[in-house]
């Protein structure tokens, strides 16, 4: 397949691609797919964290051979090193888009090349709760911030999602959880938006500033761009977060085919 120019661009930059193929798909529902890779020498030297994520590379205009490839990042979820194998979580849009269009399809023994170019969210060096937020494309990266976290730390999870088989998806366990599934409102990210301005009222009762500050909160935040925009307002003015304690991306454009 012929690469593009950000291939070329990360080549230059040292960053080395790895091939990879699938060994298992499992669909989880008819729109949330897992799929396990094999990569012995890729898996060996992975060092986990949360929110670790991988570039695919995949085809630009579906599974078909030739033509231009896209890069997407996804978070890994998990790895197992003695097997060389490691676990990617796909939410397929129906706008679809060519990752998506490409896990649609992907069998086992399908290959395809990934790279990787770690980049750790930065804690502050105390974090006593924390609030994790996003649509269910954040779901991987939420889990992976469960299964690390100390179990003493507060953590409260909401995801806008208007899916029927919520109870079906992955949910890592924590001892300190509270998790609630918010519905979507009329555009991306404003019903999760006034969910959190809530939190921050209820938080307010509480002497709001004065607990971030002794608990050390930290928001993370991740999901579709529109929903980004909303929130990011939400935890600088009402939940009175700055830069140091609180991290946000936005994972896709429901505007384009960005999956």
């Amino acid at each position: 397949m012929a690469g593009n120019w950000q291939r070329g661009v990360m080549r230059l930059m040292g960053i080395a691609n790895h091939p990879v193929k699938v060994d298992q798909v499992v669909d989880i529902t008819p729109w949330y797919r897992r799929i396990v890779f094999t990569a012995p020498a890729f898996v060996a030297d992975l060092e986990l964290f949360p929110t670790l994520w991988v570039r695919l590379w995949v085809p630009a205009g579906g599974n078909q051979a030739g033509g231009k490839l896209a890069q997407r990042a996804y978070t890994i979820v998990e790895a197992d090193k003695t097997a060389g194998t490691f676990t990617v979580e796909f939410v397929l849009h129906e706008a679809g888009g060519p990752a998506g269009d490409w896990a649609r399809q992907a069998q086992p023994g399908d290959g395809l090349e990934i790279a990787m170019t770690p980049a750790r969210v930065k804690l502050p060096t105390q974090v006593g709760s924390m609030l994790l937020v996003g649509d269910v494309t954040a779901l991987p990266a939420v889990n992976t911030w469960l299964a690390a976290l100390p179990p003493t730390t507060s953590v409260t999870v909401l995801i806008e999602d208007g899916h029927p088989e919520q109870s079906s998806l992955p949910r890592a366990a924590h001892p300190n959880l509270t998790w609630e599934w918010i519905a979507p409102g009329n555009t991306p990210g404003e019903a999760l938006a006034e969910a959190v301005a809530g939190l921050a009222q209820e938080l307010a009762q509480e002497r709001a500033q004065e607990l971030a500050q002794e608990q050390n909160l930290f928001a993370w935040a991740a999901g579709e761009r529109g929903l980004i925009k909303n929130l990011r307002p939400v935890l600088k003015n009402q939940l009175n977060l700055d830069r140091a304690h609180q991290f946000s991306q936005f994972y896709w454009m429901a505007d384009k085919p960005f999956g």
